[in-house]
């Protein structure tokens, strides 16, 4: 297990400041507003302590708030911007394998969480989304750790993540509550003993989530991107619902923007498939309990992305790589236990290796050599290279700037003061120096 995390951990963390090449705008801000949090106590729009941050479409605040303390020991950059991110999927790779092993209890168990590990490890879409600070993947290890703090019997604890989970993400308002509902009733006999000590603990931890949530609503606009996400027919929602699990989605073309999807492919790789279609037919081997875990896993996730008419999204619904991932790790050991007696399952298991191996390496080159040549312009490079250009010369330069694209890039790059940041954000006109970035719209 120590060889995966560290490989997981050298994909994952190795030039993460160069690739993806720079920052998206979003990044960007997520970076400033830690920034000015950690200086000031505000955000960059001079809110104290908010709990949905202004800059990217009132967005929730979690990331933020962890991203802020990493600025005391490291500069404002892309690297530690992303570093957050990385150590979320470093950690979910370990607490996969954590839950598997809570999950089977056959003896076959520890392998299966080790296939799991190392499946999710060198998964494609998740090493991406490891690498960039997407609130969505970053999120997803509290709901793991949620899950397995709960079936480890700490459940004050695992609630208290499960309440965090809910400033991650706004999908995770949803799933994380319906997730913890349904572990709370199928473990209901288990925390019996102490019912009266956990309905206390988890009524306060919940209502302060729900007080949280609410002040965030109501103070800092934070329904603001729910209002723009939705609005969908009934139709339209279910039919983004089934999306998710038609194979197309899943492993023909899950989403075809660069950023979300850098190959343009499915949410899994297509050498999964005889190993996700295995699993299948073995999931009879769980226990009833861990079934039921695994499928709410599965099937939760698209809801939040469905009631906006985006539910096939392959970053909103994150979460539900975790048990495709897991299912496809029980029908890899099952081939491997079956390869053991059987020449025929030998030369198949042989095949199924291959396959996986040249179809992550072909990932791995398009992802590092075509990848960053084809999205450049998508992660601010054309900004940067503008700002770079005016901070070059001596002549004056005037940018149109009507949403604060070329200001927060060059707010980032020149590391200014946050409380200037704050005091000009709102302005038409901003000047500094040779350069000047002007709103058309506001004047």
């Amino acid at each position: 297990m120590l060889a995966i995390i560290f490989l997981a951990a050298l994909f994952r963390l190795l030039s993460l400041n160069q690739l993806p090449p720079g920052l998206f705008l979003d990044e960007a801000l997520y970076g400033l507003d830690a920034y000015s949090l950690l200086k000031t106590g505000k955000d960059i729009y001079g809110h104290f302590l908010p709990l949905a941050f202004q800059s990217s479409g009132y967005y929730p605040p979690l990331f933020t708030y962890v991203l802020a303390p990493f600025f005391l020991i490291l500069p404002l950059s892309a690297w530690t911007v992303r570093f957050p991110a990385a150590l979320s999927g470093i950690a979910a790779v370990l607490l996969t394998y954590l839950l598997v092993k809570e999950l089977f209890s056959s003896s076959a168990g520890k392998i299966i969480a080790l296939l799991a590990a190392a499946l999710l490890a060198f998964s494609p879409l998740h090493l991406h989304f490891s690498r960039v600070a997407f609130l969505s993947s970053f999120g997803l290890v509290f709901p793991l750790l949620a899950t397995y703090l709960f079936l480890r019997h700490h459940y004050i604890f695992s609630s208290v993540v499960f309440a965090l989970s809910t400033h991650a993400h706004y999908g995770y308002k949803l799933f994380s509550p319906l997730l913890f509902i349904i572990l709370v009733y199928l473990h209901r006999r288990q925390i019996k003993f102490q019912f009266n000590r956990l309905v206390i603990s988890i009524s306060l931890i919940a209502l302060i989530a729900f007080l949280t949530n609410w002040y965030a609503i109501s103070h800092f606009n934070a329904l603001s991107r729910v209002n723009q996400l939705s609005g969908s027919s009934l139709t339209t929602m279910i039919t983004s619902y089934f999306k998710a699990y038609l194979p197309q989605f899943l492993f023909l073309n899950s989403d075809s923007h660069l950023i979300t999807n850098p190959w343009g492919k499915g949410l899994l790789p297509l050498s999964l498939l005889p190993l996700l279609v295995v699993g299948i037919i073995n999931l009879k081997s769980l226990p009833p309990t861990s079934l039921v875990i695994l499928l709410a896993w599965l099937f939760i996730p698209p809801i939040p992305s469905a009631l906006a008419g985006a539910g096939a999204h392959a970053l909103r619904i994150i979460p539900i790589i975790i048990p495709l991932i897991i299912i496809s790790a029980l029908g890899l050991e099952f081939i491997i236990r079956q390869a053991k007696t059987n020449l025929i399952t030998k030369v198949t298991l042989a095949a199924i290796i291959a396959f996986l191996v040249i179809d992550h390496l072909s990932y791995l080159d398009f992802y590092t050599h075509k990848f960053p040549v084809l999205s450049a312009y998508l992660w601010g490079n054309p900004e940067r290279h503008l700002i770079s250009q005016a901070l070059a010369t001596t002549t004056p330069t005037i940018i149109p700037d009507t949403f604060n694209v070329y200001f927060s890039y060059y707010a980032f790059m020149t590391k200014l003061d946050p409380i200037i940041i704050q005091q000009v954000i709102n302005q038409p006109v901003k000047s500094f120096n040779q350069v000047q970035f002007v709103d058309a719209l506001r004047l």
